[in-house]
């Protein structure tokens, strides 16, 4: 098999995984959010749509951005920079629950 192929269907398993993790993440959203104080149910169904809507709504104002960045230094350097801010991104949002509660 070409190299642009192993290339091509690795990153298309790695969106894949990334966009269902997404989906399966929403029907919670609600209930999460109550946990972390939103109780009246009008307010919930705000927050959980800012809240889903928010990575997509970044990611169009951001594109441009990424697109010079990655014809300037190159597509691969920038994929690995958006893996490597995501997996920060999850370890950060695991802290608090580390941390110990005073």
């Amino acid at each position: 098999m070409e190299l642009w192929k192993k290339n091509l269907y690795s990153l298309w398993a790695a969106q894949f995984t990334a966009a269902a993790g997404l989906s399966m993440v929403m029907p919670f959203l609600p209930f999460y959010l109550k946990e972390l104080g939103v109780t009246d149910p009008d307010s919930v169904k705000i927050w959980s749509g800012l809240v889903f809507s928010a990575p997509f709504m970044i990611s169009a104002l951001m594109q441009p951005l990424w697109g010079v960045l990655g014809d300037r230094y190159g597509r691969k350097p920038m994929v690995v920079r958006a893996m490597m801010a995501l997996g920060t991104a999850n370890i950060v949002m695991d802290l608090p629950k580390r941390l110990p509660s005073y």
